[in-house]
């Protein structure tokens, strides 16, 4: 199975992913504070990372352009900057019961995966061995690794299901002969990351807001 993937910096380097959410806050005297500020996008700190009892709690997926470029034309300024990009998701927004503390914070994922970037036409691509699907092929250009035989030249090899690629011509005479690989294909390892939004209410339930879906759990 192969399947053709476009590399995302934002994404698969080495800074932070995006971030498609804020947060607001309302406190009990009806106070809202919100991550960045509304007009110049100056970001604030969180009045408290601990649990709280707030009136209630939101996350806002980024919507405005010209907002989100103030925000990232600071954030360009930063020595570590954490940019943020517009997100089709909905608002969520959760209200406690009196009484009740929660919290809200983020979590990070990292998701390691090998992939192939062919060296005749750069297409990047996944490829996953299957029945009849046997060897990485580029679906752009069709490129694929080649095997030399060195007796008998380039051959189409017997792939065996201990990863070895035998000569059929030497298999014929009963000298197993293995083949070496030209690597047309270059295997690389790549990252995606992913950031989830998180609100506690403390010992009753958990929102996560992540993946284009959000999931709620007991606690």
């Amino acid at each position: 199975m192969r399947q053709e993937i476009i590399l995302d910096p934002r994404t698969s380097g080495e800074g932070p992913a995006p971030i498609n959410f804020f947060w607001g806050l309302e406190d009990q005297d009806g106070n809202v504070i919100v991550q960045y500020d509304l007009e110049s996008g100056e970001e604030n700190k969180i009045p408290t990372a601990n649990f709280a009892a707030w009136n209630s709690f939101v996350w806002v997926p980024f919507r405005g352009p010209e907002w989100i470029e103030n925000i990232n034309a600071l954030q360009d300024k930063l020595d570590s900057p954490s940019y943020v990009e517009a997100s089709q998701m909905p608002m969520v927004q959760v209200i406690p019961k009196k009484g009740e503390f929660s919290r809200i914070t983020r979590r990070g994922f990292v998701d390691y995966f090998d992939y192939y970037e062919c060296s005749a036409c750069g297409t990047t691509f996944k490829w996953v061995e299957e029945d009849d699907d046997r060897i990485a092929v580029c679906p752009n250009c069709g490129m694929h690794n080649i095997w030399i035989c060195d007796i008998h030249g380039e051959m189409n090899p017997i792939h065996m299901a201990n990863g070895e690629h035998r000569c059929p011509e030497c298999e014929k005479t009963g000298i197993p002969r293995g083949c070496t690989r030209v690597k047309n294909l270059i295997s690389k390892e790549g990252l995606q990351k992913r950031i989830h939004y998180i609100g506690i209410v403390d010992n009753k339930f958990e929102v996560e807001i992540g993946d284009d879906r959000i999931i709620i759990r007991s606690l």
